[in-house]
């Protein structure tokens, strides 16, 4: 970083100079106020250089600028007319003041005046602005007539950033004419009304900021057909619930008041809905939001279980309390589900049990019938007389049943007890 003071004469001979670029040190520029310049500059940057009270008269003969950085510098006062036709033109964090001119000219493309003291309403905007900032200033009024004015058609603007005004009314719906807009800024502003549907059109758009204002009614779900979103801020509003786009752009949502299909934001890594009177349960869709590591719902009225998702468990627990009834992983309030499913498993468990006692019944008189049988076989196996006479039973006994149909039942019985002794008195003598 250069510290010290510039005079004339380290510009006298350079009489061929036309980029000069010396911003981000703590030069101080000395010269007189009838100081004739010998160069003609197109790129001149003294950010952060102390130029003094005023806007240097000099830079009056340097009409072939097409880009100006004299932020951070300290100077006041009126801007010159001609200002506003440089292509590039950054004054910001000054002490500028007045209104500013329509910027409708055909070179008008990137102009930054935020922390300056500029008042009025805001200007027009041309459709070959890329970038815009006027914020944290004193502009007053709506917006409707700088932004959609039918008569430029589509819009290049990229980057839209007017938060930190005492801009009022509300957001005009015409954002369907920037289909380039990447990041939209009207945050800390005096904005009533509800969010208008045609911000789901903005399809580049990665962020959106709409914090401290008095927006109402309800999320339009069509924002979540702006995948490319990376951060939203809607803190400190007077927002309620959420809605079906009427013009049929984006998904239905449920009973709750998020759109249910906000996780179609895969790309969203920073989501602020904090200080708002949200209501109902957080969508099941957050679950896969694996890009989220920023999550503020404090200060609701939500309710219900959180989603369970390793990125939503990872948060700090305040961003969940603070007006909301929600339970369940990282907050410490468990759900009334968790205790029902804790009875239902000591239940399942119980039965299980039960189950393997049962089991373990029939296992246990199966092999006391295989032992049964196998000392029985066993045991005709090893005594011949034993074995004798079992076989013999079985020879009268099928002699017997096959006579059996001639005879009288009680004849059957007698005959019944003359075959077992028989058998005994056959395996006695064997």
């Amino acid at each position: 970083m250069l510290t010290g003071v510039v005079n004339e004469t380290h510009f006298a001979n350079l009489t061929k100079l036309t980029f000069f670029t010396a911003s981000g040190n703590h030069l101080t520029l000395k010269l007189s106020p009838d100081w004739n310049p010998p160069l003609k500059l197109e790129i001149l940057t003294l950010g952060s250089w102390n130029l003094g009270a005023d806007i240097p008269s000099w830079l009056d003969t340097q009409f072939t600028l097409q880009q100006l950085d004299l932020s951070n510098t300290g100077i006041s006062g009126n801007v010159p007319t001609w200002f506003w036709d440089i292509t590039f033109l950054n004054l910001s964090h000054n002490h500028l003041s007045g209104n500013i001119p329509d910027l409708m000219g055909p070179n008008s493309w990137s102009i930054c005046l935020t922390s300056n003291q500029f008042s009025g309403p805001l200007p027009r905007v041309g459709n070959r602005v890329t970038e815009i900032n006027l914020s944290n200033n004193s502009f007053s009024g709506g917006i409707a007539h700088s932004i959609c004015d039918v008569r430029n058609g589509t819009f290049r603007l990229e980057n839209l950033h007017i938060g930190g005004n005492q801009l009022t009314g509300e957001i005009p719906d015409c954002w369907s004419k920037y289909p380039s807009l990447r990041m939209v800024n009207l945050g800390d502003n005096n904005f009533a009304g509800s969010i208008p549907n045609s911000i789901g059109t903005l399809t580049s758009l990665m962020s959106l900021n709409l914090y401290d204002n008095m927006l109402s009614g309800q999320i339009p779900v069509s924002i979540s057909n702006c995948t490319g979103l990376v951060k939203i801020d809607l803190s400190s509003n007077h927002l309620s619930g959420s809605r079906r786009d009427p013009e049929g752009v984006g998904i239905s949502c449920g009973n709750g008041s998020i759109p249910d299909n906000i996780g179609d934001m895969k790309q969203l890594e920073s989501l602020d809905l904090s200080r708002n009177t949200l209501s109902g349960e957080m969508p099941n869709s957050f679950s896969a939001m694996y890009s989220l590591n920023y999550l503020n719902l404090s200060c609701n009225n939500l309710i219900g279980r959180i989603p369970e998702s390793t990125q939503l468990m990872g948060m700090d627990a305040s961003s969940f309390v603070d007006g909301n009834n929600l339970c369940g992983p990282p907050v410490t309030t468990k759900c009334r589900d968790d205790d029902d499913d804790g009875d239902n498993a000591a239940n399942k468990e119980e039965n299980l049990d039960v189950k393997y006692e049962i089991d373990w019944f029939y296992v246990l008189l199966s092999l006391g019938y295989a032992v049964g049988l196998s000392v029985f076989c066993t045991t005709l196996v090893l005594k011949k007389s034993w074995r004798r006479a079992y076989f013999r039973l079985l020879e009268c006994m099928w002699d017997k049943l096959y006579k059996a149909h001639d005879t009288e039942s009680t004849n059957i019985l007698n005959d019944w007890d003359f075959l077992l002794l028989t058998a005994m008195k056959y395996g006695m003598e064997y």
